[in-house]
C-alpha cells in the first residue's frame, strides 16, 4: 500500500523546501492495518509485474475520497 504519488527522495538536497520524504508505503502482510500519512494522498495498491491476484477484498474505512472533476 503506499499513500501519496511524491516519491521522490530530496535527503541529499543542499536546501529543503519540504519534507524529503512525504509518500508512506507499508506491506499488506495482515488481515487488518491502520496506516495514515502526515500529507495525506491518493492510496495506491502496489503489486510486483506479472502478479496474479484473486478473490482480495480491501475494505476501506475512514478516508476521504478524491475531488472529481468532469471537464
Amino acid at each position: 500500500l503506499q499513500i501519496g504519488c511524491q516519491t521522490d527522495y530530496l535527503g541529499k538536497a543542499d536546501l529543503l523546501k519540504r519534507a524529503p520524504v512525504v509518500h508512506m508505503r507499508c506491506p499488506l502482510d495482515s488481515e487488518m492495518l491502520q496506516v495514515w500519512n502526515l500529507w495525506g494522498g491518493l492510496m495506491y495498491l502496489i503489486a510486483p509485474p506479472k502478479s496474479k491476484v484473486n478473490g482480495v477484498e480491501v475494505v476501506v474505512q475512514t478516508a476521504i475520497k478524491a475531488p472529481y472533476y468532469k471537464s
